[in-house]
């Protein structure tokens, strides 16, 4: 997805002109072995005005439960409006944490909210790379 892998680019532009303005340019040492485990997951969705407020409702309830989900780093989450995207990012500690909780009940949750909702959602997830 076009939009997903450009918020990975934001992300590493970002890291990189901070590690830069602290004066760190040698990226090697921020790379090591736990970064290779590490998993993003990047999920999607187009909603119009109507599902924006029922989606904002779920995901003000939704996203602090899945924060305390094991194996979750950190979650980020945008939305565009003026475009209908909704965006969550997150970084995971492991592939293995990602498939448990795609076998759990909590995700389970999400997917019937979105089809209630009729919401077009896509899920990608990638080995991240660099942490810096």
């Amino acid at each position: 997805m076009r939009y997903g892998i450009f918020l990975m680019f934001i992300i590493l532009i970002g890291f990189l002109v901070s590690n830069m303005q602290n004066g760190n340019t040698n990226h090697d040492e921020h790379f090591n072995k736990e970064t290779k485990s590490m998993f993003i997951t990047i999920t999607s969705s187009k909603v119009d005005s109507v599902q924006l407020e029922k989606v904002e409702k779920f995901l003000s309830e939704f996203l602090p439960r899945f924060q305390k989900q094991p194996g979750v780093n950190s979650i980020y989450h945008f939305d565009r409006p003026d475009k209908g995207d909704e965006v969550t990012v997150v970084v995971w500690e492991s592939a293995d944490a990602v498939k448990a909780y795609r076998q759990s009940e909590l995700i389970k949750e999400a997917i019937e909210f979105e089809k209630a909702n009729n919401l077009s959602v896509t899920r990608e997830g990638y080995p991240l790379k660099y942490k810096f």
